[in-house]
């Protein structure tokens, strides 16, 4: 099933690649993708186990790691500060 068609929305992400001698992470240039950004308020369970609140569900055809940065349509991608890290992570294959 191609889901390229339910991906409307904009986002930039810099995937991280590495951490330093000191542990500071390493980030790759910034991307452009296509995703599906669905506004909602629930609690999930992170990859720690840990319950947690989530306020948006992000859907790609592309995999965003969980130390990922990701920026929204609209943020100034020139700031760090305006990055969000993904709180879980899922995937899903396709039945082909």
């Amino acid at each position: 099933m191609d889901i390229s068609t339910w991906l409307t929305d904009d986002i930039t992400v810099a995937s991280l690649t590495s951490r330093d001698i000191e542990g500071v992470p390493v980030y790759a240039a910034q991307r452009a993708i296509k995703a599906r950004v669905e506004r909602m308020q629930q609690r999930i369970t992170n990859s720690d186990g840990v319950e947690v609140p989530s306020n948006t569900q992000i859907g790609t055809d592309v995999p965003i790691g969980p130390e990922d940065r990701v920026w929204f349509s609209g943020a100034d991608i020139t700031k760090v500060g305006e990055a969000r890290i993904p709180v879980a992570v899922n995937s899903a294959r396709n039945k082909d």
